[in-house]
């Protein structure tokens, strides 16, 4: 009798918890429909939106707003969206949570957020421009992980050609396609994948220079893949320079032979999350003048969280002020377990990732491309614990010297005079 009446007791307690759990998760709605619900059209210019603390907000089409403050949370609806969503806000705000992807659950359509500009002055407010993450805010960005992978030559790219090799160190040239597969399928296997890279056509990418100029880096748009072989990709036009792409055997008599690889590297600059200066009224100005090349930047902050993984940041970094980065952790103290993955920052005037007194965070496999001053820069010198492993640089430029934040981002007033860095 006893037993029975426990079984009896366990059955409305369950369902009294599954009540309690649904009534305090909050109803997520569309931010369209979160500004008509404030009698504010979505399209409305000038507009400044705050998400309260309790609500949960989607996001599923292009939106123009101006300041976006997040207490409550933000998150991107892949399965409702539209195939490309731009969010232009001249500043987003976190304080609670802002999330696109997961990573189990990565965003594979396209997501923008595009940073205009405002009056406010950037010297003294972290707003313009930015994406602050403060208080106990948490940005939460998984962008598709297929274009993340770098990779170096497989044989030299020649000035004046248009399709170049990789050696990924998995694939061959594949013979006989259709037979193969006609083989496969009467086998019921899975046909060969001529596209395994995941790479695809309009993507952007970048071949480094192995000559002694670096200014002979080249980008290209990918145009087509070879139906063979399809580590062989097609290019939208000639390279203007050589790209060294041979493996080399070199003897030593201290070490004896040994394979020396100066091989150029190609990586992919198109993630499906991107985030950039807005160029929609007019173009960045990238001329040595008092508020020219003042891009985007994201900074988090003490007490914040940040988890990024394959994001493209782009026309980012603000040239001459100080802690206006295109990724900044900014006193954050023991920030274990986040980290920027698989991530390409490009068109930068200032660094690319900086770490600020922060501890134990990762910088894992990002591309950083045509940027100004040192690329992944620890700011203090009292940062540890930090995991930076395999990430690339490719074309690293000097400021303009009235913009210089440090004697080593100089050519002229730098150690190595006459040279950068």
């Amino acid at each position: 009798m006893k037993n029975q009446n426990l079984t009896f007791i366990s059955i409305p307690l369950f369902l009294l918890l599954a009540i309690i759990y649904l009534n305090s998760s909050p109803t997520r709605i569309s931010l369209k429909k979160y500004l008509e619900n404030n009698r504010t059209p979505a399209s409305a210019k000038g507009l400044d939106v705050t998400i309260a603390a309790g609500d949960s907000v989607s996001i599923t089409e292009s939106t123009n707003i101006n300041h976006l403050v997040i207490h409550g949370e933000l998150h991107c609806d892949e399965e409702n969206a539209d195939n490309e969503i731009i969010l232009r806000a001249k500043s987003i705000s976190v304080m609670g949570l802002l999330k696109c992807g997961s990573l189990t659950n990565t965003y594979d359509k396209k997501f923008i957020i595009s940073l205009k500009p405002s009056s406010l002055d950037p010297k003294s407010d972290h707003r313009y421009r930015g994406l602050v993450v403060m208080g106990r805010g948490q940005l939460d960005l998984f962008g598709n992980k297929k274009n993340s992978r770098w990779f170096k030559l497989k044989s030299t790219l020649q000035a004046g050609s248009n399709e170049l090799v990789i050696d990924n160190g998995l694939m061959r040239p594949i013979r006989n396609i259709k037979k193969i597969n006609r083989l496969n399928k009467s086998r019921r296997r899975r046909p060969i994948n001529t596209r395994l890279l995941g790479w695809k056509v309009g993507d952007e990418i970048v071949v480094a220079p192995t000559a002694y100029n670096p200014s002979e880096s080249e980008k290209f748009i990918i145009t087509g893949f070879d139906k063979s072989n399809p580590n062989k990709i097609y290019l939208d036009h000639p390279a203007l320079y050589n790209h060294f792409g041979e493996k080399q055997v070199m003897n030593s008599n201290a070490i004896g032979r040994f394979n020396l690889d100066e091989r150029a590297e190609v990586a992919n600059l198109t993630r499906s999350i991107v985030i950039r200066g807005d160029e929609s009224q007019s173009p960045i100005s990238e001329t040595d003048t008092p508020g020219a090349e003042w891009g985007a930047h994201v900074m988090v902050h003490g007490g914040s969280s940040s988890y990024i993984d394959s994001v493209e940041f782009t026309k980012v970094g603000q040239a001459g002020v100080m802690a206006r980065y295109p990724f900044h952790w900014h006193y954050t103290g023991d920030a274990s377990g986040q980290f920027v993955r698989n991530s390409s920052i490009h068109n930068s005037y200032q660094r690319c990732i900086t770490i600020h007194r922060t501890q134990n965070v990762d910088l894992i496999n990002n591309v950083c491309f045509d940027f100004k001053g040192h690329g992944y820069f620890l700011e203090d010198g009292n940062e540890t614990g930090n995991r930076i492993i395999r990430n690339l640089a490719i074309s690293a430029k000097a400021p303009y010297e009235s913009k210089v934040l440090l004697r080593s981002d100089s050519i002229q007033h730098s150690e190595t005079a006459g040279r950068f860095p």
